[in-house]
């Protein structure tokens, strides 16, 4: 079957092709209103060490190493699940992700917030910097470390606005219209695929249906051949049988005609 064949089967099939092909717009549209965008904010931050880490008067930042073991620690602090609920609690569709960046080998700490609205995910990144800030106070404050030795960490970098996230959304509006459209098409197909081979019956099949052999089409040898292949091979089958009688039958007729020319 080719493809005109097939588009004529589902334009037979219309009752089915069209309700089908308005229910997938229906649903393509459903997924679109109901799945909203997000957007994204993101936020860096870097640990510094303590002024008594360092040689008086030095740039902090010449000394940032051995500091990604703490940026490691205070990951799992602020990512824990009690902090991450504490902020669900003011805002329940926000996503946070907190990692250490290990692209750089520095101890960068990135918040990721994705949020229904660009004015929330602001607010939960700045919360987010103001909680890092406070749960290494807290961290180091528990250890008893002198303030002089103490790490401190201070912003790199903030979105201003958030990047409108639409992956979600595009991916549930095109899979839901699709797999209706094609559940559409398949059942339209297979209805029409039944409704021609029940119209023209086993002796129409297209496919090439074959029938029982008849005697002369196993004399002929065509026992599988069809109707139109068998015509052909019995009518040899018969004029070889006729033939064969005939000569027997003159055989017959010359034998008495010797038998008495004998004497």
């Amino acid at each position: 079957m080719n493809f005109s064949e097939t588009l004529r089967g589902l334009l037979r099939r219309w009752y089915i092709t069209f309700p089908g092909i308005i229910l997938a717009v229906a649903v393509a549209l459903g997924a679109w209103v109901a799945i909203p965008p997000s957007y994204e904010r993101t936020a860096t931050q870097l640990l510094l060490p303590g002024s008594g880490n360092i040689p008086a008067d030095s740039n902090p930042l010449l000394y940032l190493g051995g500091l990604s073991f703490a940026a490691d620690v205070l990951v799992r602090a602020v990512g824990s699940e009690s902090t991450l609920n504490a902020i669900k609690k003011d805002h329940p569709k926000a996503q946070v992700v907190v990692t250490r960046d290990n692209t750089s080998g520095g101890p960068f700490i990135i918040v990721t917030v994705d949020a229904p609205t660009d004015a929330e995910a602001g607010v939960v990144v700045a919360d987010f910097i103001d909680r890092t800030s406070s749960q290494l106070e807290t961290l180091q404050v528990d250890q008893n470390i002198p303030l002089k030795y103490r790490i401190t960490v201070v912003p790199v970098s903030k979105d201003d606005k958030g990047i409108l996230q639409q992956r979600n959304r595009i991916v549930a509006t095109v899979g839901g219209g699709v797999v209706i459209l094609a559940l559409s098409l398949l059942l339209a197909g297979l209805v029409d695929g039944l409704s021609r081979r029940r119209r023209l019956g086993p002796a129409d099949d297209p496919d090439g249906a074959t029938d029982t052999p008849t005697p002369a089409d196993v004399a002929g040898g065509r026992s599988g051949a069809t109707a139109s292949e068998r015509q052909p091979a019995g009518r040899l089958a018969r004029n070889i049988q006729r033939k064969r009688g005939g000569s027997m039958a003159d055989h017959a007729g010359e034998e008495p005609a010797a038998a008495h020319r004998s004497p």
